[in-house]
């Protein structure tokens, strides 16, 4: 709706999940690297964990982009909240396995542990990433699930490596059965102010705009309001861009960010419903 107004190819701060629009900030690129090495050295497992909005989801989808190889199988799982039997299901068709509709779990689970083996067995590595994994927490068949992962392979010299992302609560939820089975943790930690400025810069130009599109007491009030999240900065920066465009600004402004925020709120939300109604 803006975009022509402020000369951009795309929509820079579009909710999709998009690998090519990935800005690396300092914690973004350690969990990369710490992850690129358990990986590489074919350890059992990793845990990453980050609040809601800090980027985990886009972090998964770039690192599994970049960690294929022609002997290696790297798939990511995004239903986790439906279950051990429907999790299986859905790691049986990314690998496809062809999982017939009415597998129970287990004979899912002994599907994937046959390729698994036979990928060990012919010199492949296979790495599984499961998104959202905080979610298989509300029963102990769900915990047993996401601890039968890591028995797909028990070989000495196992190739399989399970990535789970997930938030905070994995870990206090789920503390034994993570502790046991991962070799290495990494947290994603929201933006600095410098790099919320990086961020936003980062996504203006990947839509094609040189010019800043944003002025500095924007960035900080932007920083400030939502504490570095990008998700968060998403919102804000596309209402934003929308407003400015409406204005008929040079830039967004201080006022235009604080604006939109009020906007955003769920008070401000329940009261345009109530003057609606």
């Amino acid at each position: 709706m803006y975009n022509s107004y402020w000369g951009f190819h795309r929509s820079p701060f579009s909710g999709s999940i998009d690998p090519e629009r990935f800005y690396e900030s300092p914690s973004h690129e350690e969990a990369l690297a710490r992850l690129t090495y358990v990986v590489d050295e074919a350890r059992q497992g990793a845990l990453v964990l980050g609040a809601a909005g800090t980027g985990k989801t886009l972090l998964a989808e770039v690192f599994a982009q970049r960690m294929r190889r022609p002997n290696r199988q790297v798939v990511i799982a995004r239903s986790s909240a439906l279950g051990g039997r429907e999790l299986f299901y859905e790691l049986c068709q990314e690998f496809s396995l062809g999982p017939n509709r009415d597998a129970s779990e287990g004979e899912l689970w002994r599907t994937l542990r046959q390729h698994a083996v036979a990928n060990r067995i012919n010199g492949g590595q296979t790495v599984i990433v499961v998104d959202h994994a905080h979610w298989l927490l509300e029963t102990a068949a769900q915990l047993r699930s996401m601890h039968l992962l890591f028995q797909l392979d028990t070989h000495a010299e196992s190739r399989t490596t399970v990535v789970l992302v997930g938030r905070p609560e994995l870990m206090r939820g789920a503390r034994s059965e993570v502790v046991e089975s991962v070799d290495l943790g990494v947290v994603v930690e929201p933006l600095s102010l410098e790099h919320t400025g990086l961020y936003v810069s980062h996504a203006t130009n990947w839509a094609c705009r040189d010019e800043p599109a944003f002025s500095e007491d924007a960035i900080e009030k932007i920083q400030n309001l939502t504490n570095g999240v990008p998700r968060q900065i998403n919102r804000v920066c596309d209402l934003a861009l929308l407003a400015g465009a409406t204005e008929e600004l040079d830039r967004v402004t201080e006022n235009v960010i604080d604006s939109v925020f009020r906007e955003l709120s769920p008070e401000a939300a329940l009261d345009q419903l109530a003057v609606a109604v």
